[in-house]
């Protein structure tokens, strides 16, 4: 997952930004009448909900206090009143920007797509001559949501290009989304972290931060942060998301869920919980709970690319080329300059063994995206399998050059190394890839297996040890310190760790050395039954 498809489409919810009026707000203090719908992202909500209540019961027409009551509504999953809230509010004022653009998103996400993209036209055509950095970043919105990315980066370049000039602190907040949109994260994560220093009660600017420090690796800070938004917003259905996704991030999937389900509770709506949940329940291995939730969230919103390239992930995951390679076609179609598109296609394909078709897909997305580690890395699969190790390698190299800290560059070409007998260099990458993401089972298992492969046993029953105690249901690590047990001589362990990656899996060289085992344990005829169980897997076409 990009950093940008993670901030941008973390929920709707984040993305319901509000008037057109940038004024600053003083720390925790409820806001003017003139900036109050602007109040949300970095003020207590209960500041503004009291006195949205005091102003519509002084003037129930009072369409700042409708706008932003509406968008409190929207952010506590009450999607039906933030609706009427902006209805009345377009009532009064058939023009009034805040209103137009969040009922825009709010009707996009209900896929009524029409009317959505009359009210994101109007919004559009209404604040043609508005250069401040709020309406800039919510234009930038606007045209994301009608699929119109290229003047959706215009907007950000030139709100990133006057970044300088921003003076309030709504400015600053604004300035901050785009900076974390456009894949700055470091300055992102400054911005924030400022505006939090004078608004130290606001649960959207904490919950923006949140979502910093986990893309950051600072786990425990995000943790925290999320628990104190949801200790004073409980009903903030993008925090419990954006709270699952930190824990997605560490591979705590079940965890992940639980506070997916939350998210869910509250706002059935809730796309990025819908994506994620079912992203989390495809790394478990429940691909039909998976397909179910990203089947969903396609339904809900059918003009959109995360949705269908997620699901084509998933699809991938699972053998299902075809239908993955239909999911990429369609969000090709949506946004052909999407090189996230071309990338997964490229995916589908080189699993299709059509490996032309699959270099076709991501040159493309590479053309796009020069500087896109993960394309880089699988180029080089692809360029391999059609004889250019010397290309592959190159390849490996310049996705390393380009994030240092990329440690799925790090596996891939150590994977490769492994593959090419190349072991002091296959575990050096490894060992690398492991320091830069130590919670992730396959980096470990990966090491382990090709210490097995240097004859270096007991580290490699370390290694595996260690896959295991992070993904228990994981069938290679028990495959690969079976192998070493049985190096070791430790005939019984053996037989006992192979067993339970044959449970998993069909692997001819688990019964084989199953097999090798019973012969030494003096238990013949198992040992025969395994060898016969490999002629037949051989017969079936498995190596």
């Amino acid at each position: 997952m990009t950093l940008r498809f993670l901030l941008i489409n973390c929920t709707s919810l984040l993305l319901a930004l509000a008037l057109l009026l940038p004024e600053a707000i003083a720390a925790n203090k409820v806001p003017t009448v003139a900036s109050l719908s602007n109040a949300v992202e970095i003020s207590d909500w209960r500041s503004v909900r009291i006195e949205c209540s005091r102003r519509l019961k002084a003037k129930p027409t009072d369409v700042d206090a409708l706008a932003a009551r509406a968008r409190l509504n929207l952010l506590s999953g009450k999607r039906k009143d933030a609706i009427a809230d902006c209805d009345k509010a377009l009532s009064v004022s058939s023009k009034y920007p805040s209103a137009l653009f969040l009922r825009g998103v709010l009707l996009a996400d209900e896929g009524k797509l029409q009317t959505s993209k009359r009210d994101l036209l109007q919004f559009l055509n209404v604040t043609a001559a508005s250069l401040d950095i709020p309406t800039r970043t919510r234009r930038g919105h606007a045209y994301e949501y009608l699929n119109d990315f290229k003047n959706a980066k215009r907007e950000n370049e030139a709100v990133l290009k006057d970044g300088k000039l921003a003076k309030s602190d709504m400015d600053l907040f604004f300035l901050g989304q785009v900076q974390l949109s456009e894949g700055k994260l470091k300055e992102g994560q400054a911005t924030m972290a400022d505006l939090l220093k004078k608004h130290v009660d606001a649960p959207f600017l904490i919950a923006q931060l949140a979502h910093c420090d986990a893309q950051s690796g600072k786990t425990d800070s995000a943790l925290n942060e999320f628990a104190a938004v949801a200790k004073q917003e409980p009903n903030f259905s993008a925090n419990y998301s954006g709270w699952g996704s930190a824990l997605e991030r560490q591979n705590f999937y079940n965890g992940a869920i639980q506070l997916y389900d939350r998210a869910l509770q509250i706002d059935h709506r809730n796309f990025f919980a819908i994506e994620h949940r079912g992203l989390c329940n495809s790394a478990l291995g429940n691909y039909k709970l998976a397909i179910d939730d990203l089947n969903k969230a396609v339904e809900y919103s059918p003009g959109r690319t995360g949705p269908l390239l997620n699901r084509a992930f998933v699809h991938d995951q699972n053998g299902q080329f075809k239908e993955s390679v239909d999911d990429c076609t369609r969000a090709i179609a949506l946004n052909y300059q999407s090189a996230k598109a071309w990338y997964q296609l490229a995916c589908a394909r080189y699993h299709q063994k059509m490996l032309k078709e699959a270099k076709d897909a991501v040159d493309k997305a590479l053309a796009l995206s020069p500087k896109y580690p993960a394309a880089l890395c699988e180029r080089a699969w692809i360029v391999k399998e059609m004889g250019d190790k010397e290309s592959a390698y190159t390849d490996f190299a310049k996705a390393i050059q380009i994030d240092k800290n990329n440690s799925i560059a790090y596996y891939s070409r150590g994977f490769m190394l492994r593959e090419d007998k190349q072991y002091e260099k296959s575990i050096a990458d490894l060992s690398k890839a492991i320091e830069l993401d130590p919670l992730n089972a396959v980096n470990f298992c990966a090491r382990g297996c090709t210490k097995v492969r240097c004859r270096k046993y007991k580290e490699a029953v370390e290694d595996c040890t260690q896959s295991i105690k992070l993904d228990p249901e994981r069938s290679h690590p028990f495959l690969s310190r079976g192998q070493a047990y049985l190096a070791l001589e430790k005939y019984d362990w053996a037989v006992k760790d192979l067993s339970k990656a044959i449970e998993r899996y069909d692997y001819v060289e688990g019964y084989r050395d199953r097999a090798a085992a019973y012969f030494k344990l003096n238990k013949p005829e198992l040992a025969r039954r395994d060898l016969e169980k490999v002629k037949q897997l051989k017969l079936a076409g498995k190596d």
